[in-house]
């Protein structure tokens, strides 16, 4: 471990809670490796959402821990080394946010979601062989190269990152750059040297719509694809869950914290109650149990083209007494059969307890991402 080295959280780690004080971390959704963390281990890795150097999260955290610099490096060696923690680099070519959605560490990680690269497998399995394909934001080329392994017989992969260059590494590599051609630009911004009989289309995070997958695939199809080609994924479903977790405090505690400090804090406090919909982010786990059944938000179907932004109402059933702080929404793709995408956790500052037979009605709306509120 470096300390002056800039370290991401994985994008979609699992938590279990396994005790009270105790959970099982892993790094992706269906990587079997675990690492066990107490909760304040817990919570100092969820520090690393944003890039931080092991010094700032030290500075910041050590006093909260209670922890030497030994205590902490010994730590969180192991959580580096189980591949929870991911080095990012400062300067890499084309990926001007350390860290951000664009890096190739990050894409290189998302070789540990095996249920998802395995469902795409399969997919191009049936829908390849033969076929011209098309892989836009195909990243560092992992499902691009399968789709050559499959037996297509020519695949574009397309990326406007540098990393283009690790997926020709990899073509190489696996024997199939004689196939593969390799596009570097946005896919609204190229052309493609025969019209594609096969789509597949990736992008990065859980959430299609915060990368205006929409207008990506109207472009696609007036311009890049042959008549009646087949879009992997097809659909994607996005599946709403209550939970208690939240990463925003009461406004109480806020008030508290600017009384200490000799500050009225009222203004901010009314726009941090009365902001609108929730705060989102890729989430890294929750606390305890789901509150509520799981219910279907929103069905996304990519391979009919809607052009209407989507909006939903449901309502969810309360199965067990809490205090909700949030939702959780599960992203899953639909191509030979469901593939998990991640999760999103939306959190609200006004947590409200419910008890079993309740019913809370969530509002889902597609703006820059899927936005959810409460209704009422």
């Amino acid at each position: 471990m470096d300390w002056d080295a800039l370290y991401i959280a994985a994008k979609n780690p699992r938590i279990r809670p396994v005790s009270h004080d105790w959970f099982q971390v892993s790094p992706s959704l269906s990587s079997p490796a675990a690492t066990e963390m107490n909760s304040q281990t817990l919570a100092a890795f969820s520090f690393f959402t944003e890039p931080k150097t092991m010094r700032e999260a030290f500075d910041e955290l050590a006093e909260r821990l209670d922890a030497s610099e030994d205590d902490f490096a010994a730590a969180f060696d192991g959580i580096v080394d189980a591949g929870l923690l991911i080095e990012v680099t400062r300067d890499a070519p084309d990926a001007p946010d350390p860290g951000g959605e664009s890096d190739p560490r990050l894409m290189i990680a998302t070789l540990a979601d095996a249920d998802r690269l395995r469902a795409f497998r399969a997919a191009l399995a049936k829908h390849a062989p033969g076929k011209i394909v098309a892989s836009l934001g195909c990243g560092c080329g992992v499902v691009a190269a399968m789709a050559a392994k499959a037996g297509a017989r020519a695949v574009y992969a397309v990326e406007e990152s540098g990393a283009i260059a690790l997926a020709e590494q990899l073509a190489d590599a696996n024997g199939s750059a004689d196939r593969m051609s390799f596009i570097h630009g946005a896919s609204t911004e190229i052309e493609l040297p025969d019209p594609a009989e096969v789509l597949v289309v990736e992008w990065p995070g859980p959430d299609p719509l915060r990368h205006h997958i929409r207008a990506i695939l109207a472009d696609a199809r007036e311009r890049l694809l042959a008549p009646g080609a087949h879009i992997l994924p097809s659909r994607v479903d996005f599946v709403c869950t209550a939970v208690e977790a939240s990463d925003l405090p009461p406004a109480e505690t806020l008030a508290a914290a600017a009384g200490q400090l000799g500050l009225d804090a009222a203004p901010l406090l009314d726009a941090y109650e009365s902001g609108g919909g929730m705060v989102s982010r890729v989430a890294s786990g929750v606390n305890g149990d789901p509150l509520s059944k799981p219910v279907l938000l929103l069905s996304l179907d990519l391979a009919a083209g809607e052009d209407e932004a989507a909006e939903n109402e449901v309502e969810l059933e309360i199965v067990r007494g809490g205090r909700c702080g949030g939702f959780l929404v599960t992203v899953e793709a639909w191509l030979e059969g469901p593939a998990p995408l991640g999760a999103i956790l939306y959190s609200s500052p006004r947590s409200m307890d419910v008890s079993v037979g309740d019913t809370l009605t969530v509002v889902a709306r597609e703006a820059e991402g899927l936005q959810l509120s409460l209704a009422g």
